[in-house]
């Protein structure tokens, strides 16, 4: 199957990111991954006006522990943690 047609935007920054959230709601998807997005999409299970790809943004691919909780980025891959391993 084919997705839905959607628009696409590439964030260069949070407050981009935020601002199209607060404009489309429900209607907005950040993309990531997008192993299960892709999949979602193509079974036509979700169907966003605006796809947001975070994949650009600087400073959000980490992993730390504060005050008792590991804190991970929105765009922290789960195999740089099997590297770590």
């Amino acid at each position: 199957m084919k997705p839905p047609p959607f628009d696409y935007f590439q964030a260069k920054n949070i407050d981009e990111v935020l601002s199209i959230l607060n404009d489309y709601g429900d209607d907005a998807q950040i993309l990531a991954g997008g192993q299960s997005l892709v999949s979602m999409l193509n079974m036509r299970l979700i169907k966003p006006k605006i796809i947001i790809d975070i994949n650009f943004l600087e400073n959000t691919d980490y992993i730390t522990v504060k005050n008792k909780s590991i804190l991970i980025g929105p765009t922290y891959r789960q195999l740089d943690l099997e590297k770590k391993g």
